[in-house]
């Protein structure tokens, strides 16, 4: 996640799902659909489409389709950190 790379759990039956399809689909792709939580094996028109949903925790979703990082994280707090700032100077007793 840190990296910008969606990680997605599958099961064992999921996988297989994927190794099957790819032994009888040469020209199988994928598509990863984060909103909607879902991997997508497109085949030729004979084939149908394979549906694989996942979850995915809301806060690293979020964190994904907006493109931050931490500091990018951080900064849309930019706001409250600077009033906190400016009151806990001004409460500083300086020497």
């Amino acid at each position: 996640m840190k990296n910008g790379i969606l990680n997605v759990e599958l099961t064992e039956a999921e996988v297989q799902k994927i190794f099957d399809a790819s032994a009888k689909e040469a020209s199988l792709k994928a598509t990863i659909d984060l909103p909607q939580q879902k991997v997508t094996l497109h085949a030729s028109a004979a084939s149908p489409e394979i549906v694989i949903p996942f979850t995915i925790d809301k806060a690293e979703k979020d964190y994904l389709m907006q493109g931050l990082d931490d500091i990018g994280m951080t900064l849309q707090s930019d706001a409250d950190i600077a009033a906190y700032e400016k009151k806990h100077n001004s409460q500083m007793i300086h020497l």
